[in-house]
């Protein structure tokens, strides 16, 4: 139905608006998605830029974003207890609050060391906690890359600098 509907907008270039609660439906649907939480517009914006640059912890979490870590930014840097991070875009600094999306956080490679707490398969993939340094990260990675990963083991671990993003405010 989701295709159907999308190719006779294309098709026609009729403007329709949808609401939905199921973010997945928002995304794949969407060209542009205007998010009310508690009765108020927390964003608008395509899909793409709500879901990897949220304007607000509350948007980030919404849309899946678990991942937040404290600290203070510095130059392109930022220092938080996994270390000092390289940031694409750091804004101003001081005290800041980033956050990176699960499937934006890569093992295997990287200079983080971290161990691995749980693997859950959820069928087109899987989530991977992990912890290291006081903190729990979560990835979502293919089923097959998860599959020969366990509970306990040292991964390597590289949160990419594009991928962090300096929650305003």
């Amino acid at each position: 139905m989701r295709g159907l509907i999308r190719a006779l907008q294309t098709e026609t270039g009729v403007t329709t608006l949808m609401v939905t609660h199921d973010q997945s439906e928002a995304v794949v649907m969407a060209d542009r998605i205007a998010l009310l939480l508690a009765g108020r517009l927390a964003q608008v914006g395509d899909p793409a830029s709500i879901v990897r640059r949220p304007a607000s912890e509350a948007v980030a979490r919404f849309f899946g974003g678990v991942n937040f870590l404290d600290g203070t930014v510095t130059g392109d840097c930022f220092a938080c207890a996994l270390g000092t991070l390289p940031l694409a875009d750091p804004g101003p600094p001081g005290p800041a609050r980033v956050t990176i999306r699960p499937e934006a956080v890569r093992l295997g490679e990287g200079p983080l060391r971290a161990t691995l707490a749980r693997v859950t398969f959820l069928g087109t993939q899987s989530r991977v906690e992990l912890t290291l340094a006081d903190l729990t990260l979560t990835a979502l990675l293919p089923p097959a890359e998860a599959e020969a990963l366990h509970t306990g083991q040292t991964v390597a671990l590289d949160l990419p600098p594009g991928a962090l993003w300096r929650l305003p405010g």
